[in-house]
């Protein structure tokens, strides 16, 4: 239980902490898809564990008495901020799974997907984005 600030600091920083792992491994993924996914079979099997990691990072994110509940709990005033980041978990999901059935159908090598994925690595990014500057307002406060 949070019981006072620097409790509040210490639940936040512990949380954050933990999440690096997974954080760095998101942005791993990115990278390699922007970068290295030249084949439907390479963007299906990157699409598909970017999938299966999101899923796991976003879970832990919103887990009872972790990463979010540890900020919305000492910094009520980010309680709306942290309801669209969880909000957008779901789209970003649904739209990770899309372009990987697309993928699957042989669709990976049209520009028009091409475009696709990348405005969905840009959205995940400045989603991590602004999940760290949430973290860093919490830690000011």
């Amino acid at each position: 239980m949070i019981t006072s600030a620097d409790d509040g600091k210490v639940a936040i920083a512990r949380a954050r902490d933990a999440l690096e792992p997974e954080h760095v491994a998101v942005r791993g993924l990115l990278d390699t898809l922007h970068d290295h996914a030249t084949t439907a079979k390479d963007t299906q099997r990157l699409l598909s564990e970017l999938h299966k990691t999101l899923a796991k990072h976003f879970a832990h994110e919103s887990y009872p008495g972790g990463f979010y509940d540890s900020i919305a709990a000492f910094r009520t005033e980010l309680v709306v901020e942290i309801g669209g980041l969880v909000d957008e978990h779901f789209l970003l999901l649904s739209t990770t799974q899309s372009l990987r059935e697309r993928a699957e159908k042989g669709e990976a090598g049209e520009a028009r997907f091409r475009a696709e994925l990348d405005t969905l690595i840009g959205r995940l990014l400045a989603h991590e984005k602004h999940e760290l500057e949430l973290v860093e307002i919490a830690l000011d406060g």
